[in-house]
């Protein structure tokens, strides 16, 4: 074949690639700047539409905030003003909804908000916002000023808010449904109202359940509980867990979920497994909680470490099942040697029974 038939070929495999190419440019295009329809644009949302934060505001309005979150301490009555700075880093402009609203702790410890549609009832009424609504243009900044006002009538103590802005997206389902998502970032508020504090963490409703194994050695002890703040401040704690044996001697030791940030009234399940309890009969579990300072680093007096057991029957199952099966074939092998007799000597047909001699009458 001549270089001539192979270019002659090869033109219209190239035409043809060529094509597609214009194809997938034109169907691909978008005018610049223009915000992608999120029911019909391929690209991932997290491109665009999660590409913002919420920050308290810094010195330096052009960089973000060195604060994590705002903390206060106020006197019942008083009020502050500070702001936070909404940073919009994608390509299009977003109109956010930023409002205030209630925290608390879910059962796993983490801090929450109230859903959006949900009215703050506590410290997220405390904070006014200069708008609730903002568009922010693409990689720009707006800052929205607030107001902290605590009512005359405030409890001593910690009370938790934050302040959110989210922007809600119409989404489309794999079955084809829609359905509007709130896309939502924020930052956590802490508000000290003056009075006497009360620290106190506490474990609830403890509860300990044995699981044994083919090794009696090798069990593994389970402990649920709950860990409720009991006092008016933010606490935070450490952890450990002990499992001892009949004796009162320490088998296992683990170090269990470190708690942060607990808030006054929040309970938190915990649950932990020790391995390598024996089978000894009985078992007891002990928590050791051992407060430490929460994230802002408050001065308040620690309460002491504090020790809570229970205890579980540790049954050795298997070991028992073994003297079971031993007993039961004992007894079973002394019954066959009942039944069979004593052995006969020079073995073969045993001997015939002894028979009376004849009587002989006398002669008289």
């Amino acid at each position: 074949m001549t270089h001539h038939n192979r270019r002659r070929r090869s033109a219209p495999i190239l035409a043809v690639l060529v094509l597609l190419g214009l194809t997938l440019l034109a169907g691909g295009a978008r005018p610049a700047g223009a915000a992608p329809d999120p029911l019909t644009d391929p690209r991932p949302p997290g491109m665009f539409l999660e590409a913002w934060s919420l920050s308290p505001s810094g010195v330096d309005p052009t960089e973000p905030g060195s604060r994590a979150f705002l903390a206060y301490s106020l006197d019942r009555g008083a009020s502050t003003s500070d702001s936070v700075t909404l940073w919009n880093y994608s390509d299009v402009a977003l109109t956010f909804h930023v409002y205030a609203t209630d925290a608390f702790n879910n059962q796993d410890g983490e801090f929450a908000l109230l859903p959006g549609d949900a009215d703050p009832q506590a410290a997220g009424s405390w904070i006014t916002l200069s708008t609730n609504y903002v568009t922010v243009a693409p990689q720009t900044r707006a800052e929205i000023p607030i107001t902290i006002s605590v009512p005359k009538d405030a409890t001593p103590g910690d009370h938790a808010a934050g302040i959110v802005a989210s922007v809600p997206t119409p989404t489309v389902g794999a079955d084809g449904s829609r359905a509007v998502v709130d896309r939502r970032t924020g930052t956590r508020v802490y508000v000290r109202v003056s009075g006497t504090v009360q620290p106190q963490l506490v474990v609830e409703r403890m509860h300990a359940s044995y699981s044994g194994s083919v090794n009696p050695m090798g069990g593994h002890l389970t402990v649920d509980y709950t860990v409720r703040n009991l006092g008016n401040t933010r606490m935070s704690a450490r952890q450990v867990l002990r499992a001892s044996d009949v004796v009162g001697r320490t088998v296992s030791q683990v170090e269990g979920k470190r708690l942060q940030d607990i808030l006054p009234g929040a309970a938190v399940r915990q649950h932990a497994v020790l391995d390598g309890v024996p089978a000894f009969l009985r078992a007891a579990a002990t928590v050791d909680l051992r407060p430490v300072a929460p994230s802002t680093g408050t001065t308040d007096d620690l309460p002491p470490v504090e020790s809570y057991s229970a205890h579980a029957w540790a049954v050795p199952w298997s070991v028992l099942l073994v003297l079971v099966v031993v007993a039961a074939a004992w007894r079973i092998r002394r019954r066959l040697r009942r039944r069979s007799g004593p052995p006969r000597p020079g073995g073969g047909n045993p001997p015939p029974a002894p028979t009376e001699p004849p009587r002989v009458a006398a002669v008289r």
